[in-house]
């Protein structure tokens, strides 16, 4: 009777949820970009919550925050992580980062349709340009050369209103580390015709999901499990598909 008893109650018991991690995210369409009720949209979503996700045993709750608040939450460890940036040599002593990427990306700059430049080839083309870009956003080696005049923004919707800016004629160009980036702002807000993109003279640079440092995660080896679960899914080519399934609807009419 006893055992009987232990058994029914052993079966009410339900299955040990998933860990739910946060990861900050800002939007880089068409990567990650949101709906009006905030939810996380797009590729980057989709691989990390159906697939990474699942194969590290962690459940991810993407939240939009401003690009400087996710650094500061990461670094004090408010966060797990952060859905998408790019490495430099400064942020990997603080962040940790995994050894996977799951894209490259391009940088560009961009310009007016009817603006004389139509190659970058050296910073003597661009110096002394007023170049809209995002505060505290990574910025690609060529672009860190002496002459370089940045017109930083910070809040929301910092690219389609760097492409606003420029249509207004209040900047020379804007910048981004991603080409299709610029590519999708440019479709999203029809203006694909009255802009220029040009990518810059450098190497592509990789885009990473990263992860706390601070002692709450640190133990957690989230870079290590993630490379473990990215590797087991063959993450390059599985985000390689979603990303073309959802760049193809995103810039359909």
């Amino acid at each position: 009777m006893l055992r009987s008893i232990i058994l029914f109650f052993l079966l009410q018991i339900s299955p040990l949820k998933a860990e739910t991690l946060t990861l900050g995210y800002f939007v880089l369409g068409p990567h990650i970009y949101a709906n009006a009720d905030g939810k996380a949209l797009g590729p980057l979503p989709e691989f990390l919550t159906e697939h990474i996700g699942p194969a590290m045993g962690v459940k991810f709750s993407l939240v939009n925050m401003p690009l400087a608040r996710i650094l500061k939450d990461v670094k004090e460890g408010r966060i797990a992580g952060a859905a998408l940036f790019g490495f430099t040599k400064e942020r990997g002593l603080v962040f940790a980062y995994p050894n996977n990427s799951f894209i490259s990306m391009h940088p560009v700059l961009v310009v007016l349709n009817n603006h004389p430049l139509t190659k970058v080839e050296t910073v003597d083309d661009i110096a002394n340009f007023s170049i809209g870009y995002v505060k505290d956003a990574i910025v690609s080696p060529f672009m860190q050369s002496d002459g370089i005049v940045f017109s930083n923004i910070y809040g929301s919707n910092t690219w389609e209103r760097n492409m606003q800016r420029l249509l207004k004629g209040h900047i020379d160009a804007a910048y981004s580390p991603i080409e299709v980036n610029m590519s999708y702002v440019a479709s999203r807000l029809n203006i694909r015709e009255k802009v220029r993109i040009m990518r810059l003279p450098e190497a592509p640079m990789k885009l990473y999901s990263l992860f706390s440092k601070h002692e709450q995660f640190i133990h957690a080896d989230l870079a290590k499990r993630y490379d473990e679960a990215f590797e087991r899914i063959d993450g390059n080519a599985l985000y390689n598909n979603i990303f073309t399934k959802h760049y193809a609807l995103s810039i359909s009419p």
